[in-house]
């Protein structure tokens, strides 16, 4: 069975991936107008191949250009096998034995470690969490990622993403040596509900954008550089393609109706986050 889910990448698919399996199809993405693409979102993704096979095609595809988006496509991954598919397959699944493959992966492909912040973040697979340790820097490490947080609180992320709405960050970047402008530097998101109750997040690049808001936007911020995560008060992360699932009434383990769903991930002091190449 295939679910949605679909990386983009610098706003437009990138021809000529390495792929082993889930080929991006369907036509190109139409951008809105003064808004980028944020990357990391998956809206085509073939659930039907085993644990090896993703872990090869993260191994080579160039739609995945970070380790947090390797660890997001395994939990994603997990979560369908254990919730919606039968989860026979999941009987073998190790957590330690995927952290040491995705840090193999992540050396050969050159990646950046992740913030030490990052090392105690809760990523729930099959029976534990994985272990993000190897796959961030040590404490007091230079990092070549910020950490970003939104300036407000979001008690519940499903609805936000599902319906038009503005996320707010407040960031100024190194290259920004001196800024006389009103508010403060940083820049906004736009959720982009679509077809199917399927959403995009996009960057907003233009000074009309920012009018009566309290960041304002520099050139220098590149959505292509981000990376969109959410987590929970208990510092669970919260993966975006997961909360975005909207055929919960599959789901045996979870047999609510919608606002059922929205509830279960209600929860007071959560927030999104950017991870940011500098």
């Amino acid at each position: 069975m295939r679910w949605v889910l679909h990386l983009l990448k610098k706003s437009e698919y990138k021809k000529g991936a390495s792929s082993s399996f889930a080929p991006v199809t369907g036509s190109a993405v139409t951008c809105v107008t003064r808004c980028y693409d944020i990357p990391n979102l998956y809206h085509e993704f073939d659930m039907n191949c085993s644990l090896n096979q993703l872990l090869e095609w993260l191994s080579t595809s160039d739609v995945v250009n970070n380790v947090f988006m390797a660890v997001e496509a395994v939990q994603t991954w997990v979560l369908n096998k254990k919730f919606i598919d039968d989860n026979t397959s999941l009987r073998s699944f190790n957590e330690s034995v995927v952290t040491n493959k995705l840090f193999q992966i992540m050396k050969s492909r050159a990646w950046l470690r992740l913030p030490h912040s990052l090392s105690s973040l809760e990523v729930y697979m099959y029976d534990d969490n994985l272990d993000m340790s190897p796959l961030c820097v040590s404490a007091g490490e230079k990092c070549s990622y910020v950490d970003i947080l939104c300036t407000d609180t979001c008690e519940n992320p499903l609805p936000l993403l599902s319906e038009e709405a503005t996320l707010v960050f407040q960031f100024q970047h190194p290259d920004v040596r001196s800024c006389d402008k009103p508010g403060k530097c940083g820049f906004m998101f736009k959720t982009v509900p679509g077809e199917g109750k399927l959403r995009k997040i996009k960057l907003c690049t233009e000074t009309e954008d920012y009018h009566n808001q309290p960041v304002h936007f520099h050139d220098q911020i590149r959505a292509e550089n981000m990376h969109l995560y959410f987590f929970d008060r208990n510092n669970d992360l919260k993966q975006l393609s997961w909360l975005g699932w909207f055929s919960i009434e599959r789901c045996s383990s979870f047999p609510w109706d919608m606002d059922s769903w929205k509830r279960y991930y209600q929860t007071q002091g959560s927030f999104f986050r950017i991870l940011y190449e500098i």
